[in-house]
This record gives structure tokens, C-alpha cells and sequence, in this order.
């Protein structure tokens, strides 16, 4: 790239963060919470049809609630903190929403690497947020679907838990799943499109803003699906967002 630019090393770096600042600034806001005006109530009946269609035996969840570790280089202090004990890394977490169009609606973090996705939906306010008002025209609420590390509220609905389930349970447990592996291809779309995201060694805490490159990338993916779309929205037959829709720019 010095070559490509005619620029230092130096030089690239700084317009390199210079740039992950300003799109932090002005448009990551977008996968801060579920405000998005892009997610009208017309838009989660339309995803949970998608869904239902699909195969889940659940007629209101539109969309699919789920944690990613993103492994990090050992930091120098606060070891503990950052090690993760089931991926066996130093890592940052984030709590992520994906909707059947392949676009990631929000994403809650960084936490430290040791919290449980349960501390993470606790802190992220999501439940609070669509208590207040994700229901459909009869009151009935829309709801998210995650895996079993998460508590059975109204609105997060998780698998069905326990050694001796009947077969009725087992066989929406096993619906259920087969429609949310899509969560696991929009976690790989992020990091095939940004692969440096992948490589811990050097990704390091206390030298970067490691959690702006990885939020910057979710937003940049995004971008991406608008114009391209995805495996997810090709699975659902659901069409993106235009560029304009997503961004909240008036044609």
C-alpha cells in the first residue's frame, strides 16, 4: 500500500483510524440499538413471515439473538477479565441481532471476554427496549430467538432445555436451529470481508481501538448486503434494504 499511495507507513495509519473515527462518529449509531427507523413494525411482521416459512414453529420471532467472541492478542493488564474459558482465548464479546435479510440490527459491546451472554443481554437493554413496544396489531409480542445460554423471557425465546424432552420439543428445538444457522453466516461474512479482524496477534487492547474495528466492519457488511445482498437474505428470499433505507437518506 505505500507503494500503491506514495504514502508512509506512518501516513497510512493515520488516515487508516482517522477513518474508523469518523465512521464510528457518524454512522455505527445504526447498530447501536433497535431505534433504526429502517425496523417499522411492517418490517418485523415481514421478517417473521420469512422465518415462519422456513420452518420455525414460532409465528412472531423476527430475528435471531446471539453472542460472538472476537479473540484478541493477551493484553498486559486485566488478564482474567479479558480470558474467555470456553474458547480459550483473551477475547472481547459482543451481543449481536441478526434479522432474515442479512443485516446485523444491532450489536451491544464490547464486554470483557469472561461475561456470560446472559450479563451481556442484561446490560444491553434490548428486552427493556422491545417491551416498551415490539407488538404486533392483536398485542401479541415479536420476539427474538437465541441459544440456551440465554434466561426464557416474553421476548428472547430460547430452545427448550433439559435431558428428557418430549418429541414434540425436540422437533422444534431441531426446526428452530435449522433456521438459525444463519447467525453463524453473518459472523463469517464479517470476517471473510474483513479477515485482519481474524488475527489476534494483532489485535492488541491497549494499542488500538480493536472494538471500533470490529463495529466499523459490522456497519461496512451492512452496506455491503444493501447492495449485494447475502446467503442470509437469499435463504429467507427477502430483498435488503436499499443503501438509502438502511442509511435514513431521503432519495
Amino acid at each position: 500500500m505505500m507503494v500503491m499511495f506514495g504514502r508512509s507507513r506512518c501516513e497510512l495509519c493515520k488516515i487508516f483510524l482517522t477513518m474508523i473515527n469518523f465512521m464510528k462518529h457518524n454512522w455505527v449509531h445504526l447498530i447501536k440499538d433497535l431505534t433504526n427507523p429502517y425496523l417499522t413494525m411492517e418490517k418485523l411482521k415481514l421478517f417473521s413471515d420469512a422465518i415462519f416459512r422456513n420452518g420455525s414453529p414460532y409465528q412472531n420471532c423476527f430475528g435471531f439473538l446471539d453472542g460472538t467472541v472476537r479473540p484478541t492478542c493477551r493484553s498486559t493488564n486485566n488478564q482474567k477479565e479479558f480470558y474467555n474459558g470456553h474458547k480459550r482465548t483473551h477475547a472481547i464479546k459482543f451481543q449481536s441481532i441478526v434479522l432474515p435479510d442479512g443485516i446485523v440490527a444491532c450489536m451491544h459491546g464490547p464486554i470483557k471476554g469472561r461475561r456470560h451472554d446472559a450479563f451481556i443481554l442484561d446490560q444491553s437493554k434490548i428486552v427493556e427496549q422491545m417491551e416498551a413496544r415490539y407488538y404486533d396489531e392483536e398485542g401479541n409480542p415479536f420476539y427474538l430467538y437465541g441459544d440456551p445460554a440465554y434466561p426464557l423471557r416474553r421476548h428472547p425465546m430460547v430452545p427448550f432445555k433439559g435431558h428428557h424432552l418430549n418429541d414434540s420439543k425436540q422437533l422444534c428445538n431441531s426446526r428452530m436451529s435449522k433456521v438459525r444457522e444463519c447467525v453463524e453466516w453473518g459472523f463469517r461474512k464479517i470476517i471473510n470481508i474483513f479477515s485482519f479482524l481474524d488475527y489476534k496477534k494483532n489485535l492488541k487492547l491497549e494499542q488500538q481501538p480493536v472494538a471500533d474495528f470490529y463495529k466499523v466492519a459490522v456497519f461496512l457488511t451492512n452496506c455491503h448486503t444493501c447492495y449485494y445482498g447475502c446467503q442470509t437474505s437469499d435463504y429467507f428470499n427477502l430483498s435488503p434494504p436499499t443503501i438509502e433505507q438502511y442509511l435514513g437518506i431521503n432519495n
